[in-house]
């Protein structure tokens, strides 16, 4: 049987990145006897989280894989349950890789967690658990842009309610994953620039795991929000509570990656106090990750709160600020209208060579031209179309053939 490597996240520890790196070398790494899981997804392996969710907790997942009932479910579960048995048995001596930060956000019941634990324990003969930590101010900061993409309307960075939020206690999260899989079993790293190796969580997971590092770029964390852009997107997001479902999930989609596009900057932070009262709430819980699994640290987190102003400013967006938003998010929108419609021209161009009609194809390329200039495609194609459009009457006419002799 194979072995397992499986990355629970946490949320906002630089997962995109490593997931990333692991999609993007997965060939590689499998040359040298690990395996990223393909069954399991391409990057953000969210199928694993999927399987492990309570029948009662559909709703949860809100249409993923197409699943909105507790029968849907059960027969994705069936499924993903043969082919990743097929995937492990047809490489039994890989080390197979897998990562989705949603099986520690998600699962927060024992079952969903065990549920889990039974499929691989079923699959594989030694399975690694590997979770990053982080400071609790600087997780709820961090994820706070990433909530307005995902429609969050509130405009308060720290709520009174996570001062008691399991996904801000950390013993707690690690408790159920110990239960499960057993202390011995949890690889458990911090996630601070000062903490990681070399400063990187790909340069870190590697040393901690035992998969190779490959040259790769250092990778980039996904851009905060400026604060006029959250606010700006928290007040849409209360204008659009309608959307349900594919609707939604379509809708967010195109904000979140049209706001990375254009809003990127320093957001909003909490006071000082604000932060070090979140973090002094979850002391205890702290204390307890320090002493089981970095007893050398005199504490788990550093304690310096030097970043965070005296005291926060309040959400900000003048009619100024929003018109300039609004400029924006209309620009990307016209650019996008007219890729696609260049792309369409370029497709259209392609079906008539096909059809052997160059001269028409030679139009639609240029037209693709027109609206993209530089559109590759189209570049290659309107070459070709000409070549396959053969001599023109004016280049017959210049070569001299006898017709044309007579006509000049």
């Amino acid at each position: 049987m194979p072995r397992a490597i499986l990355h629970i996240g946490t949320a906002k520890t630089g997962t995109s990145a490593l997931q990333r790196y692991l999609a993007e070398n997965r060939s590689a790494l499998r040359k040298r006897g690990f395996m990223f899981s393909t069954v399991a997804g391409k990057a953000n392996q969210r199928r694993l989280s999927c399987y492990a969710t309570d029948d009662g907790n559909v709703r949860d997942l809100d249409g993923f894989e197409g699943i909105y009932s507790a029968a849907d479910l059960r027969a994705f579960r069936e499924a993903f349950c043969r082919d990743l048995a097929g995937e492990a048995t047809a490489d039994p001596d890989a080390t197979f890789i897998f990562s989705n930060e949603h099986c520690h956000s998600k699962l927060t019941r024992d079952s969903e967690v065990e549920r889990l634990r039974d499929l691989f324990a079923r699959l594989f003969s030694d399975i690694r658990v590997v979770v990053y930590i982080r400071r609790q101010d600087e997780l709820v900061v961090s994820r706070y842009s990433t909530a307005l993409r995902s429609g969050l309307t509130h405009e308060d960075i720290i709520r009174p309610e996570d001062h008691s939020a399991s996904f801000c206690d950390n013993w707690e999260a690690l408790s159920r994953w110990t239960g499960a899989f057993g202390e011995d079993h949890l690889l458990v790293g911090i996630y601070s620039r000062a903490a990681l190796r070399n400063g990187s969580i790909v340069s870190d997971f590697c040393a901690l795991t035992g998969v190779p590092e490959l040259p790769h770029t250092m990778e980039a964390t996904k851009p905060s929000l400026s604060g006029p852009y959250q606010e700006f997107l928290r007040q849409m997001n209360l204008r659009m509570r309608g959307a349900t479902g594919d609707e939604r999930r379509a809708e967010r989609r195109e904000l979140g990656r049209a706001f990375s596009t254009i809003g990127a900057g320093p957001g909003r932070l909490p006071s000082r106090a604000e932060a070090e009262r979140l973090v002094q709430s979850h002391g205890a819980s702290n204390e307890r990750v320090r002493a089981r699994y970095f007893p050398e640290r005199p504490t788990l987190f550093d304690e310096d709160f030097s970043a965070y102003p005296e005291e926060a400013p309040g959400p900000s967006l003048d009619l100024d600020a929003a018109l300039d938003i609004s400029v924006e998010l209309w620009r990307l929108n016209g650019e996008e209208r007219l890729s696609l419609r260049a792309e369409v021209e370029h497709l259209r161009a392609r079906l008539a060579l096909a059809e052997g009609k160059p001269r028409l194809a030679v139009r639609l390329f240029e037209h693709a031209l027109r609206l993209r200039p530089g559109h590759a495609g189209a570049l290659a194609g309107v070459g070709e179309a000409r070549r396959a459009r053969g001599p023109s009457a004016l280049a017959t006419l210049r070569a001299g053939s006898p017709g044309c002799k007579e006509a000049r």
